[in-house]
């Protein structure tokens, strides 16, 4: 398969997210790291999150704020919750998202959204077309 030329500038990972039926249960979890943590609440996504920040990358645990959140369908899937997505840093993510649609990788974000920690822009992409796999792409904050 032939790829295009301009392909996204990906330059980490931004976090890894956990669904989790409730944020009481991530004590372990912020032993175990050892980091200063933050919470959260994004309507827009419809999740209260505690991320651990890390040097190399965050930790973001996701509880659904209602049964209408996407953590919610996941957890009737996967009712003792799991890794949800991974996040990728990307420097431009419209170009990002132009090359990934030329690829046949389709975005499933609807509308602009923001990313939970910093608020930069953020897109989805649909797992079945990268192995099953809940791809989110963030632009870095310039």
């Amino acid at each position: 398969m032939e790829l295009s030329k301009k392909r996204p500038s990906v330059k980490g990972i931004s976090h890894l997210a956990i669904a989790i039926e409730s944020l009481d249960k991530v004590s372990n979890w912020v032993k175990m790291f050892n980091s200063d943590t933050k919470k959260y609440t994004s309507l827009e996504q419809g999740v209260n999150a505690l991320v651990i920040k890390n040097d190399f990358c965050n930790i973001e645990f996701l509880e659904p704020l209602n049964e209408d959140s996407p953590i919610s369908n996941f957890l009737k899937k996967n009712p003792n919750g799991g890794l949800h997505h991974i996040c990728f840093l990307v420097d431009n993510l419209e170009e990002s998202l132009s090359f990934l649609k030329k690829e046949g990788i389709r975005n499933i974000t609807r509308g602009k959204i923001k990313g939970i920690l910093n608020g930069t822009p953020v897109a989805f992409m649909n797992p079945k077309d990268l192995s099953n796999i809940l791809i989110e792409f963030e632009e870095i904050k310039k």
